[in-house]
């Protein structure tokens, strides 16, 4: 069987194509265009690390919002994308239906099944944007278990401070994602992440939070530096959740295309685009 994974992320893409006697991948960075010259970028990519075979499976993992008709709905990191219509593109580039997925929830999949058992889990995807997805505690590791939020856009100074991609002022983004984040982390980004998790502890039950993408790849001080900040501000008799860094770190939203694409391959009923 030949699985096709693609992440599609705010500064480029990354193919892999997995088969029962290995794996094969690419990655791209892009070139500044349209959104169609941008998306047929990634279909280059695909068609090259294919080599000719023809995908049984696709999966795909994609950060922006896509409607129920398939197209692209809001992307801000990468406006041009907007009125896309990707779910077409990608049957009309590989043929039969793809999983199309958000990228933190395909990271949170990957990621989760590479862990014991959840005692509730927050994925943190810390890259171009934040994206995140939450697996609820004793819940069974499947795609369609996960849920998507944006934690990127948790206000963590309304109103103030650092302009975000969404238009507004003190998102979380502004102060974490990797464009406002070059060389060492400073202190602010650190508190502006631990507001963040205190205030999505007070909606999800979690014990667990896992960072990927490039950012925590960069700084593996990352995670006592968010233990510490963390316990400042949870509310009183809350535990500290444990910071764990991404098994399969920046490649988190792609290992899970892969498992998406599969697990629908052998199970149709786990299929879903979304």
């Amino acid at each position: 069987m030949v699985i096709l994974g693609i992440d599609i992320g705010g500064s480029g893409a990354r193919v892999q194509v997995s088969t029962d006697t290995g794996k094969t991948g690419g990655d791209l960075r892009w070139t500044a265009g349209d959104g169609a010259f941008e998306a047929n970028q990634v279909a280059r990519l695909a068609r090259s690390v294919l080599a000719g075979r023809k995908a049984d499976a696709v999966g795909v993992a994609f950060p922006g919002s896509l409607g129920a008709d398939g197209i692209v709905g809001r992307w801000p990191n990468r406006p041009q994308w907007t009125g896309l219509p990707l779910r077409g593109l990608v049957a009309e580039w590989f043929g039969g239906q793809a999983e199309i997925r958000d990228d933190a929830l395909m990271a949170a999949y990957a990621e989760a099944t590479s862990r014991p058992a959840s005692r509730g889990m927050l994925y943190l995807g810390l890259g171009t944007g934040v994206g995140g997805a939450y697996l609820p505690p004793r819940a069974a590791a499947r795609p369609d278990t996960f849920v998507p939020c944006e934690p990127g856009h948790v206000l963590v100074w309304p109103g103030a401070g650092e302009r975000c991609a969404c238009g507004r002022g003190g998102c979380l983004q502004a102060y974490v994602a990797t464009k406002a984040t070059d060389g060492p982390v400073p202190a602010l980004a650190v508190r502006a992440l631990a507001i963040a998790v205190a205030n999505l502890a007070e909606l999800y039950r979690f014990e667990v939070v896992v960072l990927g993408g490039g950012l925590p790849a960069r700084v593996p001080e990352l995670v006592p530096r968010l233990t510490a900040a963390c316990a400042d501000w949870l509310r009183p008799g809350t535990t500290v959740p444990v910071f764990e860094p991404a098994v399969h770190g920046v490649r988190s939203s792609l290992a899970g295309a892969v498992l998406a694409a599969r697990a629908a391959a052998v199970d149709p009923t786990e299929r879903k685009s979304a």
